[in-house]
């Protein structure tokens, strides 16, 4: 009996026990439930190794996506290599068409230094042509020249009659100082009672061989270099050689 006791009071105090974990596990809110435990833990086991797997998922992910971005990067490389040829392309086309259009710049300064040199060539040869032009007309002067004096032409053949230029020479000869002052008013006297340009021409003519002297010092000592052959210098120093007689004749005449 007394065994009986105990043990029947042993499984009341057990019982307590249970039923205080019981409540105390309520009271913080735990449905203590041992298969359910167990099966929480292999959940979280299956959970633990879904983790894993989508871990290792998104870890392949990455690698594929790192992957793309250094296929992209190495795109985006032979892109700009595929720019830089391509303007390395421009640059060189460009620099062919400057290389053309120096060319054809050259090729037109060519084309003007020919146009030029033709036109040169072109008055050269008619400067050339009009030399020749006024050679011939020199040649027909020289030509007329020469017929006249192989003509022989004489006084006799222009008709002149001497004693019509004694009142002239008269003139010319009795011609005062006081016009001898310049060539101008020398002229205006001699050709101021001539009729004509004959009579003109024989009053100077006849007035410089009686009052201009020919320096034959200065032409047989060879001092010609010192002698002022001007009308002017001729008609001031009454004396000179035949350069002097002809440029006075021509400033009279003048």
């Amino acid at each position: 009996m007394g065994c009986g006791s105990s043990s029947s009071s042993g499984t009341e105090q057990s019982n307590k026990v249970k039923n205080q974990q019981v409540v105390s596990k309520q009271e913080v809110g735990v449905n203590y439930n041992p298969t359910a435990a167990v099966i929480k833990s292999s959940n979280g086991q299956l959970s633990s190794v879904k983790t894993t797997n989508n871990d290792q998922s998104l870890s392949q992910d990455r690698t594929t996506t790192t992957d793309n971005v250094q296929s992209l990067s190495q795109d985006q490389t032979t892109c700009t290599n595929n720019d830089q040829s391509l303007s390395e392309d421009r640059t060189t086309t460009k620099n062919n068409d400057q290389s053309l259009s120096e060319g054809r710049t050259t090729s037109t300064i060519d084309d003007q230094s020919l146009s030029i040199s033709r036109t040169t060539s072109t008055n050269n040869d008619q400067s050339l042509s009009q030399d020749r032009t006024t050679s011939i007309n020199n040649d027909q002067s020289l030509s007329q020249g020469r017929t006249i004096t192989s003509s022989k032409v004489t006084s006799r053949d222009l008709k002149l009659n001497y004693d019509d230029f004694k009142d002239i020479d008269e003139h010319a000869r009795q011609a005062p100082r006081s016009v001898e002052e310049s060539i101008e008013t020398l002229a205006q006297y001699l050709a101021k009672p001539a009729k004509n340009d004959i009579e003109v021409v024989r009053a100077l003519y006849v007035w410089i061989c009686e009052n201009i002297r020919y320096n034959t010092n200065a032409y047989f000592g060879g001092n010609l270099s010192s002698l002022d052959t001007s009308g002017k210098g001729v008609l001031t120093s009454k004396s000179s050689v035949c350069a002097g007689y002809a440029n006075l004749f021509e400033s009279l005449c003048q």
